[in-house]
């Protein structure tokens, strides 16, 4: 060995001396460290049992307070949908007894028009029936008056009246 080689050999043994010397402060030490870190971990374990413990009430809790939510969402629809047909159910009785109204009111206003047209037909029969009555009371006037003839001066009827008709009637035959 050279010089340098004995002056690093000398460095080691005296690092080794030393070392020696800690070893037992350094194995208390790596003790601590290991027995720190086993009971971190236990820890660390029981913290976590402790976590999901409380983790699983509270999302059970969560759960049954979203089901609440949703049992809830459902009374009010079913409400909703009640209160839906409850107003189409009255609207269906507003619109029949507003439909009935004016049925009603339109058969009245019919009647009252078929009346007043059999009323003015029958006024407007008046004139004409007047009419027949005057010509069926002129027509037996007449004929009253053709029969007096007829009995007092018998079939040469009245002198002097209807001498053309007389002729007419003579070339007839």
């Amino acid at each position: 060995m050279d010089d340098r080689e004995l002056a690093l050999f000398a460095d080691r043994a005296t690092a080794m001396t030393r070392l020696k010397e800690i070893l037992p402060i350094l194995e208390k030490h790596f003790t601590t460290l290991i027995e720190g870190q086993v009971e971190y971990e236990q820890f660390v374990q029981r913290v976590l049992k402790q976590v999901e413990k409380g983790s699983k009430q509270i999302d059970k809790s969560l759960l049954d307070a979203w089901l609440l939510s949703k049992g809830y969402d459902k009374h009010l629809q079913l409400l909703n949908q009640k209160a839906g047909h409850g107003m189409q159910k009255l609207e269906a009785e507003y619109r029949s007894e507003y439909d009935l109204n004016r049925l009603d009111f339109q058969s009245a206003i019919k009647l009252i028009h078929l009346r007043h047209q059999n009323r003015a037909k029958a006024i407007g029969e008046r004139v004409p029936q007047a009419q027949r009555q005057v010509q069926v009371q002129k027509a037996l006037r007449r004929q009253a008056e053709t029969r007096k003839e007829l009995l007092t001066y018998g079939t040469a009827g009245k002198p002097g009246k209807d001498f053309w008709h007389g002729v007419k009637d003579f070339f007839r035959v």
